[in-house]
């Protein structure tokens, strides 16, 4: 899409309505730091710009480098070209690192973004916790009852000349994905509806038409779809080309937040840990992530293997699962046949390796081992499954973290014992291929950078914790908070 951008260029700029200030302020309110942002598909800068009133830096990028050149400059605000070829990790580093931006904004462009990549992204660059997402656009223009029918025929003519990706725009984005948790304005499903009021000349208004990728499309294929008579019906219609008249831009915008549970509260896995697995398969066509959360281990396998299917039981941990173009979540409750689950992951012999993270403690094990024997390829499939049960902090940290998980024992269902006992006791009626077999698993260390907030949401998302909760007893009472904040060393220190 950015040859297509490159050529709007000369009329953006004056093309797009202002987007009314107290929404930035709104925003602004929204996040409790307020150091970084990232305005994506930026274009003129316009957004970016407004954004910079509310945060020390702004860092505004394209793919389009001349957007780019019209970009309004400001002290606060750095432009980068980021054309579709650079990785992940290189635009992760330019922008300031994981867990780095309190607020990124898109408007009107994210509907043209290939939203699992872009998605996968915010998730890493978004502070954690506070980070908050903000996608807008508008997809109507409002002028009078004379000219509206005019324009709304207009637009019909220019239906075949969109990018389907367009669609999301005419459904005010109420189907496009947005997998974040709500701040009440406006979540996936229910967009927030936004007027913005504009004065607009006819010149404007023209220029806003010549802008549309409809129209240059069209154009490109010899197809005129502004020739003389339609301006000349428009011009009628709006009463004169010198006229300025009030119109109001329909605008729609989705807000929000990484999601306060189990997304930030697992360690990351090292990548080492699956370029071992996929080492051992012959084949990487097909892998199975079991109990698959919000999809970290997913992800991950999906670097090695053609297609990933992650399945749960729990519809609530899949809707924070982050997307990604090779796997696919799938609800799988306890009630389903396992014909039927066979039939869904891929058939008999199907897959190439099974992965299961911090979970298969909990599952019927003898029906597990068995969909497992009949979906594994034979010869080559593997099946590899890992936990943790233990967080080493420091000296002084450590005795008030035990003291703590012995409140929590009388709480927690006894197949937890598996994870007490490191696997050491797991039954896995499995061939050893020198990673950890039946009564001998491998030991791992997961370093991992964490703040007091994110180890809170760790105990927060326990098992014990939620029951004893349940209960009625507060596990993580006040006075227990603050015992782990001291021996952390205050909240501010990762």
């Amino acid at each position: 899409m950015a040859g297509l951008f490159d050529k709007q260029a000369d009329f953006y700029l004056e093309a797009r309505p202002s987007y009314p200030t107290h929404w930035y302020s709104m925003l602004a309110a929204l996040t409790p730091h307020h150091s970084l942002a990232w305005d994506v598909g930026t274009g003129n800068g316009q957004a970016a710009i407004a954004v910079a009133e509310h945060y020390e830096q702004v860092i505004g990028t394209d793919v389009s480098e001349a957007q780019l050149k019209l970009a309004m400059p400001h002290p606060h605000v750095q432009y980068l070209h980021t054309p579709l070829s650079i990785t992940d990790d290189e635009l992760v580093a330019l922008i300031g690192g994981e867990n780095s931006v309190d607020l990124v904004t898109v408007a009107q462009a994210v509907h043209w973004f290939d939203l699992p990549k872009f998605y996968s992204l915010v998730t890493h660059l978004l502070r954690k916790p506070g980070g908050v997402i903000a996608v807008w656009g508008y997809n109507d223009i409002v002028v009078s009852p004379i000219f509206d029918p005019i324009m709304k025929r207009f637009h019909n003519t220019t239906l075949p000349y969109w990018n389907p990706n367009i669609q999301y725009i005419f459904d005010a984005y109420k189907t496009l994905p947005f997998p974040f948790e709500s701040v009440g304005l406006g979540c996936e499903g229910k967009p927030q509806l936004l007027d913005m009021p504009k004065e607009l000349s006819f010149e404007g208004f023209l220029r806003m038409l010549m802008s549309w990728s409809a129209v240059i499309t069209a154009k490109d294929q010899g197809i005129d779809l502004l020739s003389e008579t339609v301006v000349k019906e428009f011009e009628n219609a709006w009463g004169g080309p010198k006229l300025i008249r009030s119109v109001i831009y329909k605008g729609f915008m989705l807000v929000g937040k990484q999601a306060e549970t189990y997304l930030d509260a697992r360690p990351t896995y090292p990548s080492d840990l699956y370029s071992m697995a996929a080492a051992l398969t012959p084949d990487h066509s097909l892998a199975w992530d079991v109990g698959t959360g919000n999809g970290q281990a997913a992800i991950a396998v999906a670097e090695h293997y053609e297609q990933v299917v992650g399945t749960d039981v729990s519809e609530a941990q899949l809707k924070l699962a982050m997307p990604h173009p090779r796997v696919r979540y799938l609800h799988t409750p306890l009630s389903i046949p396992d014909d039927e689950l066979v039939a869904l992951i891929g058939g008999e012999n199907s897959v190439d390796l099974v992965t299961v993270a911090q979970a298969v403690h909990w599952f019927d094990l003898s029906k597990f081992y068995s969909l497992v024997t009949r979906l594994l390829r034979k010869p080559g499939g593997i099946i590899v499954v890992w936990g943790y049960y233990d967080i080493v902090v420091s000296p002084i940290f450590d005795p008030v973290m035990k003291h703590f998980h012995d409140t929590t024992l009388p709480y927690w269902n006894p197949k937890i014992q598996y994870i007490f006992y490191a696997y050491k006791t797991l039954q896995f009626p499995f061939e050893s291929v020198g990673l950890g077999c039946e009564g001998k698993p491998q030991p791992l260390d997961i370093p991992k950078e964490l703040s007091f907030e994110g180890f809170l949401r760790m105990l927060r998302s326990w098992y014990s914790v939620t029951t004893a909760n349940d209960q009625g007893v507060d596990l993580l009472s006040e006075s227990v908070v603050k015992e782990f904040e001291s021996a952390w060393g205050g909240t501010y220190i990762a």
